[in-house]
């Protein structure tokens, strides 16, 4: 056995795996999606996503083991990382590196392997998609394709994952500045009154009597800052909350709270009315606060003067509004462009950030050109001329090189701004939309990998309404079913489901709408367009949305119709003797079995019946086999006659036949129907011209629910009550003891 060498980055690869924090996690549906698909798209019993630590490799995912991970040095996968494309082993057995491989040698008994790495962004090979089978083979070029795609997919999965923790650390880095930026604000010398959770004043600063007017003595556990606040607002923010709410909300303290309750710092502009009634506009930060123990046991208003922005405000209208076009455009960076000097007049901070610049030194026009690539920079620059010309507006989404040399993708957005029909000048907004083009990138390349998986898929798949009409299928589905595509989508499944089966169909796709179940499997018959019966293995799974809605059903569709008529014709000559057609000795025991089970259950009994036939061996030699085999056959015939439906009738080899009675009320039974045997044997056999008379030899043992008897000893007592028939004469019953 050869142990798999370590990748050339293993410590950087090893510490970026731990960062994961993903080894050891519990199961997630999208990657057993994956490997379930990876099974049956490969018709393997195992599939296993892997991931490979130090010393072991664990299992995110598995289908057909019950083991969770298994040393490193022994894994097939240690071998599949070192290399970028399918590593396949047809037959471990005849692999110098794996022949005594403690996974060929014992379970799970390997023989076939195929594994794709899987490769995180920042080309560390982490783990892989494998599938096992426990017989040697190879996988079809279909297959290594599906094989490769669904890799990619698990990779989409873990880097997923990865954004998914840098977004938590961000969370954790701004929530950590705004508890800063809080403190400091609750140690100014503005405004600061807390309250309890009531809502009463517990302190009132030296900043808020300025303020206010008000002495804390006057305010402090007697009054709510409800008492300085102009009532229109608060009815105003009451009739707000209700709309986000959807529920009425009172004028009431809660208007100053409703996120401090959500664990939330809440900065919004008031309107202060001073003790003397004057009015004051501030900015006010509501923040909860808790004890030691988490407990929320108050509030802390902080607020500031804002008059004289307000009124600078006003004097800078004029910029004010071009703010305000610029987020009606984009809700982002805004410029302005001034067309008689041919000069950008104004960037915001964010347009600086975007280009990678410092502000506030403003390019000309043709240095803002120089960070578009040529095509895109001709593009915008016909646009601005026309939009200059005609006043049109534009909404363009371009690639862009930022100073830095970085490349994104940026959304530019631009109108004119026209006096006396001409226009003076342009006014615009920026935005950076890299992020936002990674995913439409990110979900265009799922998509068709989806597509592909689906179009090229060696089963038959398809995309099912929720009403069971058809609105995606494969070519490997019109194939099993003989309709085209566009045929198939004129249909519901329920139109070429056998009618016997759709009842139980129908009620397991409501139990999959109703969330009951996931998923199901069955057989099921559909009716081919050429009306004869096709058996599918079916499989059902559904889509649903983030709310858990149901979306549509997904399902995978094999032809079974040759496999299954070769079980039933395998079945039939398992169980049943081929020259009668009567069950063999392997369905007798199954059946006695059962009888001597319902005995003893239903406190009853039941006989079991050896017959021999009388000198056959005799019309065998001087007639010959055909012969033989023929009144074989007719014999066969006379017994099933002479028994009821429950009993069994068997061949149990050459000219004996077996005769399981079920259920008999009393030894008397037995004997009625060993006497209409022997009856029935009275009448000639006619076959080719020959009238052959045939008698039998038969032997009774009963088992009774008060003293059961095991299979094998009663077979036994009626082979020797038997044999006790034929020496006392032939052609007569004999009862064992």
């Amino acid at each position: 056995m050869k142990t798999p060498s370590l990748p050339h980055n293993e410590v950087s690869r090893l510490e970026f795996l731990k960062n994961l924090n993903i080894l050891d996690s519990l199961p997630e549906q999208s990657f057993d999606d994956l490997a379930t698909l990876a099974s049956e798209i490969c018709k393997t019993p195992i599939a296993i996503i892997t991931l490979l630590d130090e010393s072991r490799q664990w299992f995110k995912s598995k289908v057909g083991l019950t083991a969770t991970e298994t040393p490193r040095e022994i894994s097939f996968c240690g071998h599949a990382i070192l290399g970028n494309d399918i590593f396949e082993i047809p037959n471990a057995l005849d692999d110098d590196r794996f022949i005594d491989n403690p996974l060929v040698t014992g379970n799970p008994n390997i023989r076939f392997y195929a594994g794709i790495p899987l490769v995180s962004s920042v080309n560390y090979a982490l783990g892989t998609l494998c599938v096992i089978d426990q017989k040697a083979r190879e996988l079809s070029e279909e297959q290594r394709h599906s094989l490769k795609k669904l890799g990619r997919l698990v990779e989409a999965l873990i880097e997923a994952r990865i954004q998914y923790q840098k977004l938590q650390e961000m969370s954790a880095a701004l929530f950590d500045k705004t508890t800063f930026l809080n403190t400091l604000l609750s140690s100014t010398d503005e405004s600061i009154i807390s309250t309890d959770l009531n809502g009463l004043i517990t302190s009132f600063s030296r900043g808020s009597e300025s303020m206010l007017g008000y002495t804390a003595d006057e305010v402090v556990g007697l009054k709510t800052p409800a008492i300085f606040h102009d009532v229109k607002e608060m009815h105003q923010r009451a009739h707000e909350l209700s709309h986000i709410l959807n529920k009425p909300i009172e004028t009431s303290f809660y208007v100053f709270i409703s996120q401090a309750l959500q664990r939330k710092s809440e900065t919004r502009e008031w309107t202060y009315i001073r003790k003397n009634g004057t009015s004051l506009p501030v900015s006010l930060t509501v923040t909860p606060m808790y004890d030691n123990t988490g407990e929320l046991f108050g509030y802390l208003g902080v607020a500031h003067d804002i008059s004289l922005r307000k009124q600078a405000e006003q004097e800078t209208s004029y910029m004010a509004g071009i703010l305000e076009r610029t987020g009606e455009l984009a809700k982002v960076g805004g410029w302005e462009f001034d067309i008689a000097s041919m000069q950008i007049k104004h960037w915001t901070t964010e347009v600086f950030r975007i280009h990678e610049l410092d502000p506030p030194q403003l390019p000309s026009l043709e240095q803002a050109m120089t960070f578009y690539p040529p095509e895109s920079r001709r593009e915008l620059e016909a646009t601005i001329d026309q939009a200059t010309q005609t006043g049109m507006p534009w909404d363009m989404e371009l690639p862009f090189t930022t100073a830095k040399g970085k490349h994104i993708w940026v959304r530019t957005q631009g109108s004119a701004i026209m006096r006396d029909g001409k226009a003076t000048s342009l006014i615009g907004a920026f935005q950076d939309i890299t992020s936002q083009k990674t995913v439409e990138n990110a979900l265009k390349t799922r998509e068709k990998s989806f597509n592909d998986i689906i179009e090229y898929a060696p089963i038959g798949m398809a995309i099912v309404s929720l009403e069971g009409r058809f609105t995606r299928v494969n070519q490997a589905l019109c194939n099993i079913v003989g309709y085209s595509s566009e045929e198939l989508m004129q249909l519901t499944f329920q139109e070429i489901t056998f009618p016997d089966d759709l009842e139980a169909d129908l009620e397991r796709v409501s139990q999959l709408i109703e969330d009951k179940i996931s998923t199901y499997q069955t057989q099921k018959r559909y009716i081919h367009k050429d009306k004869r019966i096709v058996w599918v293995q079916l499989s059902v799974s559904i889509s649903r949305d983030q709310d858990r809605t149901p979306k549509y059903l997904i399902a995978q569709i094999e032809d079974i119709t040759e496999r299954k008529y070769q079980h039933e014709e395998a079945e039939q000559f398992a169980y049943h003797d081929p020259l009668t057609n009567l069950p063999n000795r392997r369905m007798l025991l199954s059946r006695l079995h059962h009888a001597l089970m319902q005995t003893e259950r239903f406190y009853r009994a039941m006989a079991l019946m050896f017959l021999d036939l009388d000198h056959f061996k005799n019309i065998n030699d001087s007639l010959g086999h055909d012969v033989g085999d023929m009144l074989l056959k007719e014999v066969a015939n006379r017994l099933l006659k002479c028994v009821r439906s429950i009993d069994t009738v068997s061949r149990h080899g050459g000219d004996e036949f077996v005769i399981v009675l079920s259920e008999i009320s009393h030894t008397e039974d037995a004997e009625l129907v060993a006497q209409k045997i022997i009856a029935s044997f009275k009448e000639p056999i006619l076959i080719n011209g020959h009238e052959i008379m045939m008698s039998t030899s038969i032997g009774i043992a009963v088992s009774k629910h008060e003293k059961p008897t095991k299979a094998d000893e009663l077979m036994k007592h009626a082979d020797k009550a038997m044999y006790e028939a034929k020496g006392a004469g032939r052609n007569r019953y004999c009862f064992h003891d």
